[in-house]
This record gives structure tokens, sequence and C-alpha cells, in this order.
């Protein structure tokens, strides 16, 4: 069944509408029509589901609706319905929450290779295995590859980037906590509100109270903005143990507060408010403390990591014995097929059966020799001899005095098996001459011999085209058979 197209869905329906317009058969025939074109389908379509739903759709007056999909045995339609299978595969992997692979690829029919157009098509299940073998063993050697990256990765990790990335933060951490210190332990007052309160130092002076402070630093603040806008960092004094300057931050727009201690603390300042400021400050100091833990926290992470990679880095891969046992089943398969290579006379008997249809009365021992000639004299003749068991055919002509072959393939003819063994072959003008022996058991030579059969059949093919015919002069037959058998 031809699949039908959407262009011929189109002009049917025009047909149906036109002739029939008016008509209650009109419904009946185009219903039919369309249900049939939905649930006959051979062909393996990638929006099946979308096809289907012309069918399972409301309004669709039927109780049940049977859907046939038809596949050709030994096609390319269980390869299409694979894809289809891979595709919703990892579709429902993420539809339905589970964890999907971590990569995969979205194949479609043009990514067919001729080897895989090879085992669709081989009836040898070898062949088919020797395809599939090799696809396995191609993905399990990308599995192997990824592995080895992941474990390059571990390697660094382990040796470089977390050892420094835990000693830095430990560092941080070390710095960040004698700051915290310090600010900790800094003298500090209870001001009028019942808050707490640290002096600020100044110069020669100390504001004890936020709001002295507050107001002494927006002073200085705007004192100063013209210079710190130009780029300069302005020391102004010390606040909570630690060296307090201001600069302006030109990314950000607006000026900020340094307070350094055995690392530098910023944060943003207004210039309108008075103890707003301080309390920034304030802030940016009590921000050290959550960074400190944040880090802490990070390290312990790191730690765990760490040792957990140390775990990984020692595990071996995990298909390893797959990948092994599918390349020793590969080698195994290979054996199979040079065995089979080596005993498959298929080709030697199909040559036997056409040498005896074209050549009876030589194969048969009615004559020795016969010569045939083409209608057309730009042709070579062709000479055709048995002597004993071998079986010589030649395409033959003089040049310079000289009996020249184009090409000439003597034959062993084993009656009681009915095959022919090619045993040599000659084309003078390309000075190539080989002889075969099929006993030594090499795949080469089985491979040879095989080449010389189908160069056999296409040539005798040729022959048959050019209208070959045999001579039947005696007188010159004997001159001719002579020559050919020097």
């Amino acid at each position: 069944m031809q699949r039908i197209t959407t262009e011929s869905r189109l002009i049917i329906r025009f047909l149906l509408f036109y002739f029939m317009r008016g008509s209650w058969i009109c419904s009946i025939y185009y219903s039919f029509v369309l249900l049939c074109f939905s649930m006959f389908r051979k062909n393996c379509s990638t929006d099946m589901e979308q096809r289907n739903g012309r069918i399972e759709r409301q309004g669709n007056e039927n109780p049940e609706v049977d859907i046939y999909r038809y596949v050709t045995d030994k096609s390319f339609d269980a390869y299409l319905y694979q894809i289809l299978e891979n595709k919703q595969r990892f579709i429902s992997q993420i539809m339905t929450s589970k964890t999907p692979e971590r990569t995969c690829a979205d194949i479609d029919e043009q990514a067919l290779d001729y080897a895989e157009v090879k085992a669709l098509c081989a009836g040898n299940p070898l062949i088919k295995r020797e395809m599939e073998l090799q696809a396995q063993i191609k993905d399990l050697k990308m599995e192997k590859a990824r592995y080895n990256e992941n474990i390059y990765e571990l390697q660094d990790n382990i040796r470089v980037k977390y050892p420094n990335e835990i000693k830095q933060s430990e560092l941080i951490i070390k710095h960040f906590t004698a700051d915290m210190n310090t600010a900790n332990s800094a003298p500090k007052a209870i001001d009028e509100e019942g808050k707490v309160s640290y002096p600020l130092k100044m110069g020669d002076k100390v504001y004890p109270t936020r709001k002295e402070a507050g107001e002494a630093f927006k002073e200085a603040l705007n004192k100063n903005l013209g210079a710190i806008m130009s780029g300069k960092e302005i020391m102004l004094g010390e606040y909570r143990g630690m060296q307090l300057s201001i600069m302006y931050n030109d990314f950000r727009k607006m000026p900020q507060a340094c307070l350094k201690g055995e690392k530098a603390h910023y944060c943003d300042l207004n210039i309108e408010t008075t103890t707003g400021n301080i309390i920034r400050l304030d802030n940016a100091i009590n921000s050290i403390q959550k960074t400190i833990v944040e880090l802490t926290a990070k390290v312990e992470t790191k730690k765990s990591e760490l040792e957990q990679m140390k775990i990984d880095v020692e595990k071996p891969f995990e298909k390893e014995q797959e990948l092994a046992a599918a390349e020793a089943e590969l080698e195994d398969v290979h054996v199979k097929l040079t065995q089979f290579e080596l005993t498959d006379d298929s080709a030697q008997r199909d040559m036997f059966e056409r040498f005896v249809d074209d050549f009876t009365e030589v194969l048969t021992g009615e004559k020795s020799y016969i010569k045939y000639e083409s209608n057309c004299e730009a042709f070579m003749p062709l000479h055709v001899e048995m002597n004993s068991d071998v079986l010589t055919i030649a395409q033959t002509t003089v040049q310079n005095g000289d009996l020249m072959y184009d090409p000439r393939i003597d034959f062993k003819v084993d009656y009681e098996n009915q095959k022919v063994i090619p045993l040599s072959f000659e084309n003078s003008f390309q000075g190539v001459y080989e002889e075969y022996d099929i006993s030594d058991g090499k795949p080469e030579t089985m491979k040879q011999i095989n080449d010389i059969l189908a160069f056999a059949d296409d040539w005798m093919d040729d022959i048959e085209v050019q209208g070959y015919s045999p001579v039947t002069g005696d007188d010159e037959i004997e001159q001719t058979k002579d020559n050919i058998s020097r």
C-alpha cells in the first residue's frame, strides 16, 4: 500500500465535495475515505500521536476504531520505529521526572550510514551481528572516553583545584575572624537611647556617641566629596579598631567607606544622613560574621566532596567487562565470517550454471573449442576452450605480431560439485597476470577469487549485449585454437 500524501487528500476532498455536494452520500463517503486513510498506514511516521488524533478525537461516533500499522520484514521500518522508541524514552524520562541520561543524541533517518544499511539488507546473521557489535563497541568506547575525561577532572580537582579553594577560603576565614575579634573587642558605650555605640576617632578627636560620630562623619564626607570623586581615597580615622577611609565608586556612582583590618570591608554611604552612615559601618562589620559562616559551610562541603572524589577516582569503568566481552565476540564473529567466506562457494556454483547455459557445447564435451565474434567489428573475438578440466575464456587481438589478451581467465571446472574456480587472470595491455590457489586457505585469496567471479559475471553480461555468435569455419577455428592455447 502506497502512502497517501497530503496533496492526494486535498484532491480527493475537493472531488468528493464537487461531484457530490448536497448529497447525504457525500458525508458517508467522505468519512469513510478519511477513516481508511487514517487507519491503514504502512510508513513509520514521527508524528504518530498527531495522526492517531484524527481518529481518537471528539466527534468520532464510532464506538471502537481499529488502527493498523504495517511493517515490511527486513526493511527500514524496524529502524524507524527504533528511532521513535529512543526519542520517546528520553521524553518520558523528562515528563515522568525520572532521571534522564546525562547525554543523548536526537537521531533521525538521515543519520543512517552505509554500515547500518548493510546490516539491514544482509541476510547473513553474522553480518548483522558484526554491525550491531561495532555500533555497541563504538558507544561503549565513547562512554569510556567520557569516563576518562571525568577521571582527569577528578584528579585535577583532588590535586590542585579543591585544595587551593579550601586553602584560600580558610585563609579568608582566618582574616575575617581576626577582624571580627578586633571589632568586638573595641570599647563601646550605651547612649542615652539605650543603644550600644562605638566611638569614632578622626584625627585627634574622639566622638563617643553615634549621633556625634554621625554628624562629624557627614561633615568630613561632604568636605572631601570633590576629592574622592576625582579618584582619591581619603583616610578619616579609626572605627572599632579598623582604619576608616572614604572613596567614590565610579561603577555604582556613589561614595563608599572602607574599614580595613587584615582584610578590607566596604559599604555604601549617603551624604545626606548622619547616624545612618554609622549604622552602615556597623552593618558592614556584622556582615563579616555572616561571611565567616558561609565560607565555613563551603569549606566543609568542599572537604566532603574532596573525600568523595578520592573514592570515585578509584572506581573502574563500570562497563569495562561489557566492552571486553563485545570486543571478544566481535573477534569471534570476524573469525566465523572469514570461515564463511572461505567455505562460501555460491558464486562458483552460479558461474558454473551460467557457463553451462552460455557455452553448453564446450561444458558438455561436445566441442573442445568455440570462437565467437560480435556483429560489430570493433569488438575483439571471444574464445572458449576446454582443456581437460580447465576452461579458458579470452578475448584476443594481435599487436606488433604478439597475441594480446584483454582479458583471459582460466577456470578449473568441478563437474562433481558443479562449480568453477578461477585459476588465473591475465590482461596483456595492463601488464597484469595473477594466479590463485584456493587451497592455501587465505582470506585474501578467497576475496580475489570472488572478485574475479564478479568480474566474469559482468563480462558475460557485456558479451550478451554486444551480440556475439559462434564462428562456423573449421579451418579458421583450428588455426585460432592453436594460437589461443600457445
